[in-house]
């Protein structure tokens, strides 16, 4: 939209062609951007998918508010049975990198466990067509075996322990792909790189949120310090705030200020999955 306004091309038809047509070149150029998987609407979707198991389009407010409880519930087993299986399932190990899916199998949540393992496992359809060692980093490129002639690139730098691929996978995605894998295997590695692993995938993802709460319980002015400091760096990572210290009263009393909010009879819409 930037080069539309610099360069004057609102009206310009090619352009406007090419706008119509985003879907299909728009997501080349989103490679870089962690998306962790999703969707443009993929999570409003399921959620929704959920509720309407629940509920139908015509629910009342005080129907709907005294049985929220049951599918609130069924969310809370689904996790608590979730936290049950990373902790205490043990997969069976498949692939032909034995240490590395352990290691996947100890770090890894379980839906991620089996996303890493395919890859893990795509691996074996790899075979390295280059390899090119200077002083700071190693290069490798590969090609599919008895596939087609594209090629990815990945260089492993040891001092600053960074994995780039070509394919953007970790990037984008947050897991590693199956050509960091086959680097991992040229070098003799017998866990995945930590530089590789993303926190927000593995098991022990929330210790350091519940480190945090923790330490911020122990004490009534610890606590309001902990609600200070993260309500100034949100505001100031949203840009609404340059460093001026606000607290949450003070942010709440001022949104309240700045808003009116109207409850309205819902607008019934049609949604993807059951309708009863």
């Amino acid at each position: 939209m930037k080069v539309i306004d610099t360069f004057g091309l609102q009206h310009n038809e090619w352009v406007k062609m090419m706008y119509s047509k985003r879907k299909l070149w728009a997501e080349t150029f989103l490679q870089i951007t962690f998306f962790g998987g999703l969707r443009s609407t993929q999570r409003s979707e399921s959620i929704n998918s959920f509720l309407n198991q629940f509920f139908h389009s015509y629910v009342k407010l005080y129907e709907f508010m005294s049985h929220i409880d049951r599918p609130m519930s069924c969310l809370r087993n689904n996790k608590l049975k979730d936290d049950f299986d990373c902790i205490n399932e043990h997969p069976v190990l498949v692939t032909h990198l034995l240490q590395l899916e352990k290691h996947d199998v100890e770090v890894y949540t379980r839906n991620t466990f089996g996303r890493v393992r395919d890859e893990i496992k795509s691996e074996a359809k790899l075979s390295i067509v280059n390899c090119i060692d200077d002083v700071e980093s190693v290069m490798y490129t590969f090609r599919k075996f008895a596939g087609s002639d594209k090629t990815w690139n990945v260089r492993y730098t040891p001092s600053k322990n960074i994995f780039k691929c070509s394919c953007k996978m970790f990037e984008t995605i947050g897991i590693p792909c199956c050509h960091s894998f086959s680097v991992m295997k040229a070098m003799n590695m017998h866990h995945i790189h930590e530089t590789l692993i993303m926190q927000r995938w593995t098991i022990n993802a929330k210790d350091v949120s519940k480190q945090n709460v923790l330490y911020a319980s122990m004490s009534t002015e610890g606590y309001k310090e902990a609600n200070v400091a993260i309500d100034k760096l949100t505001i100031q990572i949203n840009g609404l705030l340059p460093s001026s210290s606000t607290s949450r009263e003070e942010n709440v009393h001022r949104t309240s200020k700045q808003l009116t909010v109207q409850v309205k009879d819902p607008v019934l819409a049609a949604t993807k999955g059951s309708m009863r």
